[in-house]
């Protein structure tokens, strides 16, 4: 896409914001503050004359305080605006001659930013076209104003999408001044970006995602529906209003059917600890969230992906075992990363709009979303707090299909996609549905402007937070059997492979404890450890926790392997920090094999198993 940047930011890392250098900085904040120090004069008008055409009305339909205009020249211009805003236009940047006025904004639209705004003053920059080199803010801001784990940043609105995106932005506390780079003319203030609310890290990401704006759904109703089936004891969600997700059941037939609707302005993901048997999320027919959540019915077993205010019909088998629960949970993942970056491009783009080649684009994120959908999925369980580059990185190939499309039909409306991103609408002469593309597009490069793995990150709530470990919903069962359970090292194992597995150990495995586990010794050499049991049909289930305790090194990834009779029937994947629920239906089963085995990492000597099966149990009906 030569001209045009979706993906790359300024900032490499986190922390580390794309800047000018030292030595331009420092002559910028000189020229100013000269400048300061000077009555108006060398191109630079205290207010903007009443017969330049240039220096038009502010972007925003308000009043507007005293304005500062000045002329560009050859080496370029430097502005002292109201209030202590600075505008530095490098020579070349705008033609020889252009007139750039600077004005303080009285009514500019900051109630969108909620609770990041920080009643700092609003300036309407303007010039009559965009600049094609750079243009460097120094804006006044108060340290004071950002909390600690915050950052201050510049944030500049743009027309088209009626949307606030932030630059990257360097903060001088000493000299209480942001510094950033911007690609156009347009109202410009700062946020504080990361400050804690009554809800949590307020962050750009989640304003953009509609977190702020207060959205909430209607509960589903189940009444007149047919009953829960008997097996199902209860089924729990929070009795509150600002739940995050709403929940009911009803019976079909001996399955149970759970109706979830999601209470929040943002999409999520609703991740449940045991596969369903079929999900209903929405239709074909309802636009691209739609085929969204189409997508992810049938890329994942456990995972429902959520619009903001979407439902879902989420239906479940009746379990092997004789009692447990069902347990869900609300996540922001990579999935839900995805669902949002595709919505606010249709958003933005006001629609179902044409792209060009007979296509519209809800027929090529269609596309797009089944190109990329396995990656997305994938990764789906990847929240970014500690690597949001990563997470970025597994939504490149959505966002860069979705980009590619809007520019094919950009470019047959003889629109070059690299100055469409820059130029007003009214300039462009498109219709209404093209037009509706070129916002789109602008969309997508604001994204890349506004540090898109940064912005993964803010918005991604980390699965070890409390908030994110707080069950969602739950359901209990019973079967009307009675059963025993009897410890799995009770029962002495016929074979054991690389290892004395099968003992009684009190382990803890992903933090929680499991005082009467067994142990599994992990295989390191190629091939697995573990142990068989000849069960003669007597059990029914079993039942455990697979994962690996605190002691195994750092950066072991295990496999534990479930066969019966010689045939696998479970795999899970598992870390010190990871555990993985077994539910395995033993009706009918002579041998029962149990393996775990390094798939990743280097292993190191110990007297005691790396794995455990945690709690496990043989359940045996009478």
């Amino acid at each position: 896409m030569p001209g045009i940047s979706y993906g790359k930011t300024r900032a490499a890392t986190r922390g580390v914001q794309g800047r000018p250098t030292t030595a331009r900085r420092l002559l910028v904040l000189g020229l100013l503050m000269a400048l300061a120090a000077c009555s108006p004069g060398n191109g630079v008008d205290g207010g903007r004359a009443s017969g330049d055409k240039n220096a038009s009305a502010p972007a925003a339909s308000s009043a507007s305080a005293s304005a500062v205009s000045g002329t560009v020249a050859a080496d370029g211009l430097t502005l002292k605006g109201p209030r202590g805003l600075g505008v530095r236009v490098e020579g070349g940047a705008l033609p020889v001659g252009m007139r750039v006025a600077v004005s303080e904004e009285q009514g500019a639209p900051v109630g969108q930013l909620g609770t990041l705004a920080r009643s700092a003053p609003v300036w309407d920059v303007h010039a009559d076209v965009p600049p094609s080199g750079e243009v460097t803010l120094t804006m006044p801001y108060d340290p004071a104003a950002v909390p600690e784990g915050a950052r201050a940043r510049i944030v500049t609105y743009d027309p088209e999408t009626k949307r606030w995106y932030p630059v990257a932005t360097e903060a001088d506390a000493e000299a209480r001044v942001l510094t950033g780079t911007i690609e156009g003319f347009s109202l410009k203030t700062w946020i504080v970006d990361r400050a804690d609310d009554v809800a949590g890290a307020a962050s750009w990401a989640e304003y953009q995602a509609g977190r702020l704006l207060g959205t909430r759904a209607a509960r589903p109703d189940c009444a007149g529906r047919p009953k829960v089936p008997e097996w199902v004891k209860d089924v729990t969600t929070v009795a509150d209003d600002n739940a995050q997700i709403f929940a009911c059941g009803h019976g079909e037939g001996d399955r149970l059917v759970l109706e979830i609707v999601n209470n929040r302005g943002y999409p999520v993901s609703v991740v449940f600890d045991r596969p369903y048997a079929a999900v209903r999320s929405s239709v074909w027919t309802d636009g691209v969230s739609g085929v969204f959540q189409q997508v992810g019915a049938v890329r994942a077993s456990n995972r429902v992906p959520l619009i903001s205010g979407g439902s879902a019909t989420v239906v479940f088998d009746r379990p092997a075992r004789q009692a447990g629960v069902i347990q869900g949970w609300a996540r922001r993942d990579t999935a839900a990363l995805a669902l949002w970056l595709t919505s606010e491009v249709f958003l933005a783009a006001g629609g179902d709009v044409p792209v060009g080649g007979g296509r519209s684009l809800g027929l090529a994120s269609v596309d797009c979303l089944g190109r990329t959908s396995t990656s997305v999925w994938a990764a789906a369980d990847r929240t970014a707090d500690a690597d949001a580059a990563g997470t970025a990185a597994e939504l490149a190939g959505l966002r860069d299909c979705l980009a590619q499309s809007l520019e094919t039909g950009v470019r047959a409306w003889g629109v070059d996609p690299s100055r469409a991103v820059h130029q007003s609408a009214d300039s462009l002469r498109l219709p209404r549905e093209q037009l509706g593309a070129v916002k789109a597009l602008r969309f997508l490069y604001f994204l890349g402007v506004a540090e898109w793995s940064l912005q993964a990150g803010d918005l991604l709530v980390n699965d070890g937070t409390r908030e994110a470990g707080l069950v969602d919903l739950s359901v209990r069962w019973r079967h009307d059997a009675v059963v025993d359970a009897m410890p799995l090292f009770d029962l002495t194992p016929t074979d054991r492979e690389g290892g004395s597995s099968g003992q009684h150990v009190d382990a803890v495995l992903a933090g929680e404890g499991f005082p009467r586990s067994t142990g599994a010794w992990v295989g390191c050499e190629g091939e697995p450890a573990g142990m068989t049991y000849t069960l003669n049909g007597r059990f029914t289930a079993l039942v455990a926790k697979a994962g690996l305790r605190p002691h195994t090194p750092d950066g072991i990834v295990a496999e534990m392997v479930v066969e019966t009779d010689g045939k696998p029937r479970t795999t899970v994947r598992v870390t010190r920090a990871t555990a993985a629920s077994v539910e395995i239906d033993l009706t009918g089963v002579d041998t029962l094999r149990l393996t775990a085995e390094k798939v990743q990492g280097t292993c190191g000597t110990s007297d005691t198993p790396y794995g455990a099966w945690g709690d496990a149990v043989l359940l045996v009906a009478r």
